[in-house]
């Protein structure tokens, strides 16, 4: 185990651009994350701003495993939960809703933050969607909407116009 650390250790090292350019940096975040021993918030950004590049190239399913890894490093718990819901968000847009619900879950069991607990709602929400269960949808939206009306009235809104598509069909 020491031995392969070290090995991906020095991978990470040997992809370091010293420029300060990155050609490499997704598969250093993904080498310094199999050295790390522990929770490392910096390979957890590495990790993230990985998971940002493969989102912007529609690599989800890439960017969900990034997420993933990246709140299983992650030493703060606000952080672990804001990480494993983009995760969850990110398995969904993979096309993988047993992840998303899965990751939801996990995020859930880190936070009490309404922003975040609405955006597990939407998850899980758009899971219920896909398998047809439309009364659920509708139970879910709701519930999420609720404690962030007042603070973000837009994303409230949005989840209510998927409570309206779910009723409409």
């Amino acid at each position: 185990s020491a031995e392969r650390g070290a090995a991906h250790a020095a991978l990470a090292a040997a992809l370091h651009d010293p420029m300060g350019g990155a050609p490499d940096a997704d598969r250093q975040a993904w080498h310094q994350a199999a050295a790390a021993a522990g929770p490392d918030e910096g390979v957890a950004t590495a990790l993230e701003q990985a998971a940002e590049r493969a989102r912007q190239r529609l690599g989800h399913a890439a960017a969900a495993a990034a997420l993933e890894r990246a709140a299983r490093l992650t030493p703060a718990r606000a952080d672990r939960a804001r990480r494993l819901i983009a995760a969850a968000g990110a398995a969904l847009d993979a096309g993988r809703p047993d992840a998303a619900s899965a990751l939801a879950g996990q995020g859930q069991s880190q936070t009490a933050e309404p922003g975040a607990l609405a955006e597990i709602a939407r998850v899980r929400a758009w899971v219920a969607m896909e398998r047809g269960a439309m009364r659920r949808v509708h139970e879910l939206v709701v519930a999420g909407a609720g404690p962030i009306a007042g603070s973000d009235p837009l994303a409230a809104a949005a989840m209510l116009r998927l409570g309206a598509v779910a009723g409409w069909w």
